[in-house]
Formats: C-alpha cells, sequence, structure tokens
C-alpha cells in the first residue's frame, strides 16, 4: 500500500452518508460506527482506524448493497470476525450529522480518484451522531444495478488477491453483460478509474499488468486502449 496523502476539506457538508449492512446496524445503532471491526473488503486485516463516508446516499446505497451480498458468502467462523451474529437481508443507509463530528478527524479520500464526494472520518462515530436514513436489498434492484454490484465484488476481490487473469476475464464478462442487458456502461472509462485508483494505492503495480493482458486477449484496439 502506497503512503496516502490527506487534506482535509474547507467547506462541510451538513450531512455525509454510511452504507453497510442491516446485520450490522444493531451494533451500530448502540455503539455507532467502531473502527476496531475488521472491513470485510480487505484481504489482508491492518491496524486500521478509517470510517468512510459518502456525499451522496447513492453511493453509500450501494456500498450498503454490495456489503450484505459480500457477507452471504461468509461462513459462520468468518462472520463472527466481522461481529456478526446473524444475517439480515439487506442494507442500511446511515446519515451522519457533521455538526457533532470533530472535524480535525475529517478528511477527503484520497482513493477518490474520480471525485464523487468520498470522505474518510479516522476514529469512531458515536450513535448520537447517526441515524438511519433508509434501507436497500438487491430483492429491489434491477438487473442493471445487481450486475453493477456483481461485478463490483468481483473485481474488487480479482484487484485485492493480484489476480490478474480474473481482473481481465471480468473485464471481457461486463463487455458481454452490458450488450446482453443493453447498457450504455463504459468500461474503458472504469478502467481509467481503476487504473488512477491503483496510481494511488500501489503505485501502478497491478494495472500495468492487467493492461498487457488486456493488450495479448485485443479486447480494444490501440485508439481505445489511449483513453485508459
Amino acid at each position: 500500500m502506497e503512503k496516502m496523502n490527506y487534506h482535509r476539506p474547507k467547506n462541510i457538508p451538513k450531512e455525509l452518508f454510511h452504507g453497510t449492512s442491516m446485520s450490522r446496524w444493531k451494533l451500530i445503532n448502540g455503539h455507532g460506527l467502531v473502527t476496531n471491526i475488521p472491513k470485510i473488503y480487505l484481504k489482508t486485516q491492518e491496524k486500521d482506524n478509517r470510517i468512510y463516508l459518502s456525499l451522496d446516499p447513492q453511493d453509500a446505497t450501494h456500498y450498503a448493497l454490495k456489503t450484505s451480498e459480500m457477507e452471504k458468502k461468509l461462513s459462520k467462523t468468518e462472520l463472527k470476525k466481522y461481529g456478526i451474529s446473524k444475517i439480515k437481508d439487506g442494507g442500511v443507509i446511515i446519515s451522519i450529522d457533521t455538526s457533532t463530528l470533530n472535524l480535525e478527524n475529517l478528511f477527503f479520500d484520497p482513493e477518490d480518484v474520480t471525485q464523487k464526494g468520498w470522505f474518510v472520518h479516522f476514529g469512531n462515530i458515536s450513535a448520537n451522531s447517526i441515524k438511519k436514513w433508509g434501507f436497500t436489498s438487491i430483492k429491489m434492484c434491477d438487473d442493471v444495478i445487481k450486475s453493477k454490484i456483481y461485478f463490483d465484488i468481483e473485481f474488487s476481490s480479482a484487484w485485492q488477491n493480484n489476480n490478474i487473469k480474473k481482473i481481465v476475464d471480468l473485464v471481457e464478462e461486463s463487455i458481454k453483460t452490458a450488450k446482453e442487458l443493453n447498457i450504455n456502461y463504459d468500461i474503458l472509462a472504469q478502467l481509467s478509474a481503476w487504473r488512477k485508483y491503483d496510481d494511488v494505492t500501489t503505485g501502478d503495480k497491478i494495472f500495468q499488468k492487467v493492461k498487457k493482458e488486456i493488450e495479448e486477449r485485443n479486447i480494444f484496439s490501440s485508439e481505445q486502449l489511449k483513453k485508459i
């Protein structure tokens, strides 16, 4: 992991959002958002006191769905490690009142390479600062949203495991799925975002291997590759 630079925002939104699974809501409602629970997205668990927040509740909704779908694949032992005693359907979107936070702990998320309005809060967020904003479930989603959640989970897993073949397999699968569902999905823009993310997190170590594999399979033309 590359060393990241964190910058404090000059203008603080009155409200930020966090998305997670309903399985975690009882604990969060009683104790707040805490940093001592391992993160389901990370293969290697290191000491990490960050809580990720977003300006747009739709981004939080996406991560609520992603988390709840990932939990379905976990064993009872793994669920216990993540502080979950019983799986509950769906995800919860949590609203955070920023006026109650210590703003010295709030920063822009350096991994927000597409500037969506992501933030990082260092340290716990108390239960007094949060409220339930909304609920979501994969059952409520159309095929387009379901496919986005699926590919996000699979891409993230392949990236965490440095599985270059799997990443490029997913590129080909996503192109095929977009055609089948008639989705206007710009995979080149997504790959460009992944490259920026990889530059921030690993110093562009993974993406160069991905690009080489893409070139060897002739998935895109030379002109298309220039856009990545």
